[in-house]
């Protein structure tokens, strides 16, 4: 009769177990739902936030080639003319160095 309690409490002992691994489960299964929701949900939110910031890099870009158009003697490509950034600027006192320009720099010994 002691081997039929000893019996008896490991079935009982086994039952729990399984009862446990099956709860364990369904929480996980669970945990695991939530998780996948949050994750789709993050997905969609970084899709819209990709859209939302090509939408604001393309209006700057369009911003920019607004200014450059706009600017005094600007060509097709937006890049103003020489003689446009010429007349823009005054003389400058210190003369800008041309290939073939040959300068004699004294040197103190």
């Amino acid at each position: 009769m002691g081997d039929l309690n000893l019996g008896d409490g490991l079935r009982k002992v086994m039952l729990a177990g399984i009862g446990a691994l099956a709860t364990g489960m369904e929480k996980g299964q669970e945990i695991v739902d939530q998780l996948v929701e949050k994750g789709e949900l993050t997905v969609n939110q970084g899709k819209e936030l990709n859209t939302e910031l090509k939408r604001k890099a393309d209006a700057k870009r369009q911003e920019a080639k607004d200014a450059r158009a706009s600017r005094p003697g600007a060509g097709a490509d937006g890049a103003g003319s020489a003689k446009a950034e010429a007349e823009n600027h005054p003389a400058s006192p210190i003369p800008t160095p041309t290939p073939g320009t040959v300068y004699n720099i004294k040197t103190e010994d």
